[in-house]
């Protein structure tokens, strides 16, 4: 199941909020264990090639990342929410080759309900330019992120079911020793 939800952002002032969600089959804290990785979000987003994190710290807010695209786009993503096991926000600033953004988060939540797990994204940003950014925003970078957030939620819920099989397995091979 995946649903998504599109503010169009057409009033001069308002963001465009883009969001979605997917039911995964595996517990809250594996999946939450997977998007609190900031650094190995490359095991389940479909455009990033290579992410690494800023500093030393690696949770909560101040944490950070580099995110290395396919096409050679680069984005930093800093922590400003973090509510451990629950969600985590990320202001993003786009280093080169991105859309420009005036302002820009990245909103990742999990919930438990019925022993499977409702993973959420929302995407909020702001272009520079006013009335320009409004048009490249309607005419490609709306599209674009509509295209993208079921891909990250889809390789989400793929890596997330592999890694609690790839568990199951492992627990199964030390209870048969």
């Amino acid at each position: 199941m995946f649903i998504i939800q599109i503010n169009n952002g057409a009033e001069m002032n308002s963001s465009t909020v883009i969001s979605g969600s997917i039911e995964i089959n595996s517990a809250k804290d594996n999946v939450w264990k997977t998007i609190s990785n900031l650094g190995g979000i490359q095991n389940y987003h479909p455009l990033v090639k290579k992410s690494y994190n800023l500093t030393n710290q690696t949770e909560g807010i101040g944490a950070g990342r580099i995110c290395e695209f396919k096409n050679g786009g680069v984005l930093r993503e800093e922590s400003v929410e973090w509510q451990e096991g629950d969600y985590l926000n990320l202001k993003v600033i786009p280093v080169k080759r991105m859309p420009p953004f005036k302002s820009a988060f990245a909103k990742m939540a999990v919930e438990e309900i019925d022993n499977k797990t409702i993973a959420s994204l929302t995407i909020e940003y702001d272009l520079k330019f006013g009335l320009l950014g409004k048009v490249m925003n309607n005419l490609m970078v709306k599209s674009q992120f509509e295209k993208v957030l079921p891909k990250i939620l889809s390789g989400l819920k793929k890596y997330s079911e592999a890694e609690k099989t790839e568990s199951v397995h492992l627990l199964n091979l030390t209870e048969s020793a």
